[in-house]
């Protein structure tokens, strides 16, 4: 008798892009005997820990029918202000975070009341969010990179342990898998997670069913800015620079 288990995977939605991940991962180890190593493994994890949590952030924003666009600029722009403030300003490490998180929720909150308040789609709103986002960055760092040597004497980011490790577990791959199971969680198992869902399904239906669409909508784009600041902390503190362009 098959495992009910198994069968539940089998219908889920997962079921082909987890089969699609392994066969992957199987050919690429099969081409190349040094892939399914543990090093290039936790090489991987590494340099997609950014890319997963901004993912969770575009997630949220697509579940809801809409599009974050100014997501990769939030990252940029949220490195290069974390690196001024810790380097060039030498504001204390907690500080520089909490003002970097506020100002992507900022974002956050000016891309959705934007869209729910004026009325202009979201691809619009966030795009222009972007080019203004990358011209801020541009501004600040004056188009260079913002590292450590940028100041003399050079000092380290104090905020470098980000790229470290705990218990031989880097803490950019726990803040990455750690987010990416919470906000799992997070649109399964709460009310307000399952409003995202009807949101997106169906606006005028989850309207109906007393869901505050509007605040819904501002409540994704501020923890999509949130998320995409947090990419941009440990980018920053992984490349040991910061970079408009990033």
């Amino acid at each position: 008798m098959a495992n009910p288990i198994f069968l539940k995977f089998q219908k889920s939605a997962y079921a082909k892009p987890v089969l699609f991940l392994v066969l992957s991962i199987g050919v690429a180890g099969l081409l190349s005997p040094y892939f399914l190593t543990v090093r290039n493994i936790r090489a991987i994890l590494i340099s997609a820990a950014p890319l997963m949590i901004v993912a969770v952030g575009e997630a949220l924003v697509v579940l809801t029918g809409m599009i974050d666009l100014s997501l990769e600029s939030v990252l940029a722009s949220s490195g290069v202000i974390i690196a001024t403030m810790d380097i060039m300003w030498r504001v204390p490490t907690a500080l520089s975070i909490l003002f970097t998180l506020l100002y992507g929720a900022l974002i956050g909150f000016a891309n959705g009341i934007l869209v729910v308040k004026a009325k202009i789609p979201s691809f619009v709103v966030t795009l222009g969010m972007y080019w203004g986002l990358r011209g801020l960055a541009m501004v600040i760092s004056q188009g260079y990179p913002i590292s450590p040597s940028s100041v003399s004497p050079s000092r380290p980011f104090s905020f470098e342990w980000i790229s470290g490790n705990v218990f031989n577990v880097p803490v950019m791959i726990i803040i990455a898998f750690g987010i990416s199971i919470f906000f799992h969680y997070y649109i399964s198992e709460f009310k307000k997670g399952r409003d995202i869902y009807a949101v997106g399904g169906n606006e005028l239906a989850a309207r109906n069913c007393g869901i505050n669409v509007n605040k819904v909508k501002v409540f994704v784009f501020v923890v999509s800015g949130i998320l995409g600041a947090t990419a941009g902390i440990i980018m920053t503190s992984w490349i040991n620079q910061a970079y408009a362009w990033t």
